[in-house]
């Protein structure tokens, strides 16, 4: 009888639970649930936003207009809306807003790494926010009400997917959302090849639609990943990371990169912003700027990376926003 081979036990010390199970789940030590028998797995449901309130005397800002929108088919849909939503769409918002010497807003594209629900976990349950009588409902919404009221609307509808936040007002209208889904689980683990070019070509297109952005934001549900990873980037979960190369080609040379890197227990968040803002300098070739930490729900580090066009401007709006009313939300690691 052969033994079974075990995971090495350095590579689960240290990690977060979330990682834990993607470990435990790429050695097959654990079945997701929608694999076990008579347990129901996640649907996939996109549904049209039905109610315009929510919550005690709603009255939504007017709703910016809907985006233009990219797709080859549907983060995870469940998480739309969640307080890490908000926090990036407010911080995006800030980061593309008109400058002081009268420069125009910089047009954004958000590649959102769709790929489908899950149920091991309990993520995306972080609406608690949207209650505007809530202690967080009340930090938050000043910091951008028009997000606020737009992605409180399309949750209280039950409408939760990327569609819905394309749908809501919370995206302004020249915002490009690539939102094909990038999936394996339709491939044998062993079909490497067949893998590797369906990744390639979703590159290729994503990288097509952003042309001619400004300002480009990498939503990835865990983060950024080095191609010397341990984990290749065909490798079933692998599409739950942007993998440097791919960073490199969505920035091209004048688009500036804002990508999503979920914080993880290994270090303190200040040195695991340095490490992560260190991959960004040595994997794209671009010098960062740095890292905003938010932490409603957990810790979310958010690394920047300008084009050389944009990095006064951008350093100029971090400067601005760690100043500004909504510091205690937004910690700011420079690079």
């Amino acid at each position: 009888m052969i033994a079974e081979r075990a995971i090495p036990i350095p590579r689960l010390v240290g990690m977060d639970i979330a990682s834990m199970i993607e470990q435990l789940l790429d050695h097959g030590k654990i079945s997701r649930p929608d694999a076990i028998p008579g347990v129901a797995g996640p649907t996939s449901k996109s549904r049209r936003r039905s109610v315009s309130g929510y919550g005690k005397g709603a009255s939504a800002p007017a709703p910016r207009s809907r985006p233009d929108v990219w797709k080859g088919g549907a983060v995870q849909d469940r998480y739309a809306g969640d307080v890490g939503d908000f926090m990036k769409l407010a911080l995006l918002e800030r980061l593309r807003a008109p400058s002081r010497r009268g420069e125009s807003p910089l047009s954004l594209a958000i590649v959102w790494y769709l790929v489908g629900d899950e149920s091991h976990n309990s993520d995306g349950k972080h609406v608690g926010y949207l209650d505007r009588s809530s202690r967080s409902g009340r930090a938050l919404r000043p910091i951008d009400p028009i997000v606020y009221d737009a992605l409180g609307s399309m949750v209280s509808s039950g409408a939760r997917s990327v569609e819905g936040i394309e749908r809501s007002g919370a995206l302004t209208a020249d915002t490009v959302s690539v939102a094909e889904r990038l999936r394996f689980d339709d491939l044998p683990v062993a079909a490497r090849d067949e893998r590797r070019a369906r990744r390639t070509a979703w590159l290729d297109r994503a990288v097509t639609a952003v042309a001619g952005v400004d300002l480009v934001c990498l939503d990835p549900d865990n983060g950024i990943r080095r191609d010397d990873h341990h984990m290749p980037s065909h490798r079933n979960r692998a599409e739950k990371h942007a993998y440097l190369s791919e960073i490199a080609a969505l920035g091209g040379s004048d688009r500036s990169i804002v990508v999503y890197h979920h914080a993880d227990r290994s270090a303190t968040i200040p040195v695991q912003a340095q490490r992560r803002l260190g991959d960004l300098a040595s994997g794209i070739g671009r010098e960062p700027l740095a890292a905003v930490r938010t932490s409603r729900g957990t810790a979310r580090l958010f690394l920047i990376a300008p084009a050389e066009r944009h990095r006064r401007r951008l350093g100029e709006r971090l400067a601005e926003l760690e100043s500004s009313t909504a510091a205690s939300e937004f910690e700011i690691h420079w690079w």
